[in-house]
């Protein structure tokens, strides 16, 4: 694997490139003019590191990658080109860092966990003075989630696949090879953990709070995600772009997914 620029990034469905170029971009004007050298990144679930960790590290950031999950982690450390990446099999509980870290990354991450309130207070608790936190999450009650509750009913998959498409097969090889295109085979992934968290936008913001942090300043995401949606967007040209843009102009509600940027306040921590 050869260096990853984040323009290089393939834009899919769930709106990986837009997300990414977000993460950048704040990190960017929290750096400011200092070296990027001097900037430490902690990615927590970073997963195989293919979508957020590496890219961002092709910028120079002293980066760290941790998750549970060992496939992703192998299939990161051995397709990583960067020689300021580390990845670490690990629990956040288990990571002890005397240095700290400048930004924390909780990339679609939260919704996934048994207790988020106390992953945020560790998370503070890593990250040096006037350090921030970057992530998203997906809207609780939004299109992706309908979508994604409608596809684990067999019943819907059946009807969806025999009647709705007619031929599923011709069709389903068609958007296979057309995704393939534009992003590669697809590396490891961590399946088996599901969203346990379906956060409303105030629900997300009440969290952060009690958790310490600053409200969160949130950014729209695309409007379609999921198993339905990624079918037809992926075949239309030019449909993930137009999502994508018109997400940015819908209320909040509608959106499948939000980015965020928050920071600690001052003398509060996390119950």
């Amino acid at each position: 694997m050869g260096t990853v620029a984040p323009q290089a990034v393939p834009e899919n469905t769930y709106g990986q490139r837009q997300k990414l170029l977000f993460y950048l971009e704040r990190i960017e004007a929290f750096r400011q003019d200092r070296p990027t050298n001097e900037i430490r990144i902690l990615d927590l679930g970073c997963g195989n590191g293919a979508a957020v960790s590496i890219p961002v590290a092709s910028g120079g950031y002293q980066l760290v990658g941790i998750d549970v999950h060992e496939p992703s982690i192998d299939y990161a450390r051995q397709n990583n080109p960067y020689e300021n990446v580390s990845f670490h099999l690990a629990d956040l509980s288990d990571l002890e860092v005397a240095d700290g870290f400048d930004v924390v990354l909780l990339s679609d991450i939260l919704e996934h966990l048994d207790d988020p309130g106390k992953v945020l207070g560790k998370a503070r608790s890593l990250l040096r003075p006037g350090g921030i936190v970057l992530g998203s999450i997906p809207n609780g009650f939004g299109p992706f989630e309908i979508e994604s509750l409608l596809f684990r009913s067999e019943l819907v998959r059946r009807v969806w696949m025999d009647l709705i498409l007619g031929l599923p097969k011709t069709i389903h090889r068609l958007v296979k090879r057309i995704r393939q295109q534009r992003t590669g085979p697809g590396p490891p992934y961590n399946f088996e953990s599901g969203h346990l968290q379906f956060f409303t936008m105030r629900r997300f913001s009440n969290m952060m709070r009690r958790c310490g942090f600053v409200d969160p300043e949130m950014r729209q995401g695309g409007i379609l995600c999921g198993p339905f949606s990624d079918l037809f967007l992926n075949a239309v040209p030019g449909a993930i772009q137009m999502n994508l843009k018109l997400g940015r102009l819908v209320p909040q509600w509608l959106c499948s997914v939000w980015y965020f940027e928050t920071r600690p306040r001052r003398s509060s921590t996390c119950p």
